[in-house]
């Protein structure tokens, strides 16, 4: 499939950019996260990490070509390119070891309003230059558009707060969740029906949720020995707070 962004992408970027290879993607190498553990860049090689002109890691992304980052629009809506960089291949988020990159383009979904429940919310990043691939820097695959989702169990990264009122993680951090469907989503949580709309995904396991900080990066499904970008980490209330799941921008709503 191709990522392909209706009215926006599509023509920014050419969606043959985006084409999935089986062959060149989602692989591991090696055998925020509220209530997560400590996890390897060699078991999440295509997480990357947002950083300002500070060097301040303020969202995540995640590595779907050797040029080609996937992150949540609300992170890169007015910024310029020269702002961000990117930091590649590293688990803690102040490691020397770090490949970090300059930005040439950031490109929001043409239909993104943040003032409209985040829908839309995602959004490219094209790294200045190519980037060579290694067993701590490789893309996810992208998901078949038909793929069904509902009770599967997907991986969450980050390098967000453990907690609401927490302090941000210095290693990358993982939790496992499970994706609910859109009606168990409206019926035990307490969001508002408008809020559960179909460009996103719905998931929850008891003490465990994205949190501050963790915006952008991967929601990803492990089959077989693939591993593919399913979700973009968006938005939600609170984290791991009871009737309010993570709420996850849906990857292939957009393919």
């Amino acid at each position: 499939m191709s990522l392909v962004f209706p009215g926006a992408v599509v023509h920014n970027a050419g969606p043959e950019i985006f084409q999935k290879s089986a062959c060149n993607c989602g692989l591991r190498f090696a055998t925020k996260v509220v209530g997560g553990s400590p996890s390897s860049i060699n078991e999440n090689p295509w997480i990357v990490g947002l950083i300002d002109r500070s060097n301040f890691l303020f969202c995540a992304g995640t590595l779907i070509t050797d040029r080609y980052i996937v992150t949540a629009a609300h992170c890169i809506l007015n910024k310029e390119p020269f702002a961000v960089r990117v930091r590649l291949g590293v688990s803690r988020r102040d490691s020397p070891n770090a490949v970090e990159v300059d930005v040439k383009r950031l490109i929001l979904h043409s239909k993104y309003n943040a003032n409209s429940y985040h829908k839309f919310d995602i959004g490219l990043i094209e790294m200045m230059v190519s980037i060579d691939y290694s067993d701590v820097i490789f893309p996810a695959c992208l998901p078949p558009h038909d793929i069904n989702l509902i009770n599967k169990v997907v991986t969450v990264s980050g390098w967000g707060k453990n907690n609401y009122t927490g302090e941000l993680e210095d290693v990358l951090q993982e939790v496992n969740v499970r994706v609910l469907s859109k009606e168990k989503c409206r019926n035990a949580s307490l969001y508002e029906n408008e809020q559960v709309h179909k460009r996103i995904l719905c998931a929850s396991a008891p003490g465990k949720d994205a949190c501050q900080g963790d915006s952008g990066g991967p929601m990803v499904l492990q089959e077989q020995q693939t591993i593919s970008l399913v979700g973009v980490v968006s938005w939600g209330v609170g984290c791991a707070a009871e009737k309010y799941p993570g709420i996850y921008t849906s990857v292939s709503g957009f393919g």
